[in-house]
């Protein structure tokens, strides 16, 4: 492929901010190792588009910049990045883009709505009810939420905001006063709000990458917990103390949860068309199949993410990853056109 002009676009205005600029730092040494050229763009927590130099930062017009971009390397998370939102407007304006398109990323970047796309594809995934922002201020509708259903959730329950992402917001609970608390919580991060049965078990997550119809799938990876850590909160991901995870690939459970979790990924990543790569997030407990928990559209790549590890594990180097997500965009566009 000959050399490329590609848009490094991070920042945005979601909670996850701070961990698309740290998935910036960490890409930005490696992009001298490819043969194109590479600009970049920080989008702005109102919205301004900043042209990042060695020397200088200065608002463009979108439209205009956009005019002689190849590809855009998208590195933006949450709200206004993984939801459909700049990927519409790349496609308004021509210009391809890594990571799946405006239909997936909307679907997936909403916890409900990929509750409903596994239930109606008959995917296993543990037993959930939904709270709006408006029920989250009404004690008495929680407490009989708590009464009808939460309560007989032995090991407790996970409360999420539906549209948020690097478990900001979110909070493992066992008690009624904490399930209010978290709800209230989580409705600080968005207005729909996912409270879902906890369930022990290996968190194991399945990466792949390629295109829709020749999708690959990375080796499994296994979040092995220590000192009575039980989830993946923010501080674990992102802290400076990496001791309370390690990650085991491929991940340590049955040939038949394995064989499960991969022709469940493999099963939605050609259903919803994704392109470039993705990850799926399951829960592998003590007996049964495994749960589905989340699909990721836009992988973290800071320091401590696990889809780069993956990858390396499959004979990608992290140079040689990056390029591969250009080249898939890149091809992908001259399909469609």
């Amino acid at each position: 492929m000959s050399s490329l002009r590609v848009c490094v676009i991070y920042g945005g205005w979601s909670s996850e901010r701070d961990v698309s600029i740290a998935s910036a730092w960490k890409v930005r040494p490696y992009l001298d190792e490819l043969p194109h050229e590479f600009v970049e763009i920080e989008l702005s927590q109102d919205r301004k588009w900043i042209q990042v130099t060695e020397h200088e930062r200065k608002h463009v017009d979108p439209l205009r910049f956009l005019q002689d971009i190849d590809v855009a390397l998208l590195l933006l998370h949450g709200v206004g990045g993984e939801d459909g939102v700049i990927q519409g407007f790349l496609e308004t304006v021509g210009v391809p883009y890594t990571g799946p398109g405006v239909a997936a990323s909307s679907i997936f970047m909403d916890k409900i709505l990929t509750k409903h796309q596994f239930m109606a594809l008959g995917i296993n995934t543990p037993e959930y009810f939904t709270v709006t922002g408006a029920e989250a201020q009404d004690r008495a509708y929680l407490a009989q939420l708590w009464t009808e259903k939460a309560a007989r959730w032995e090991q407790g329950l996970v409360v999420k905001p539906a549209r948020g992402g690097s478990s900001f917001g979110v909070s493992v609970v066992d008690s009624e006063h904490d399930y209010v608390e978290a709800v209230n919580e989580a409705s600080r991060y968005d207005d729909r709000i996912l409270v879902e049965r906890f369930i022990t078990g290996v968190e194991v997550q399945v990466g792949l990458i390629g295109s829709s119809a020749a999708p690959e799938t990375l080796p499994t990876l296994e979040l092995v917990f220590n000192d009575g850590q039980s989830w993946f909160d923010p501080d674990t991901k992102y802290g400076s103390d990496r001791s309370r995870v390690s990650f085991r690939m491929p991940a340590d459970v049955p040939n038949h949860a394995t064989t499960y979790m991969r022709d469940v990924a493999l099963k939605l990543y050609s259903h919803y068309g994704f392109e470039g790569y993705g990850r799926l997030d399951f829960l592998v407990p003590d007996s049964g199949l495994p749960l589905a928990l989340e699909v990721n559209t836009i992988t973290g790549m800071t320091p401590t993410s696990t889809f780069p590890l993956m990858a390396e594990k499959h004979g990608l180097a992290y140079g040689e990853l990056i390029n591969r997500l250009i080249e898939l965009a890149r091809s992908r566009e001259e399909k469609v056109a």
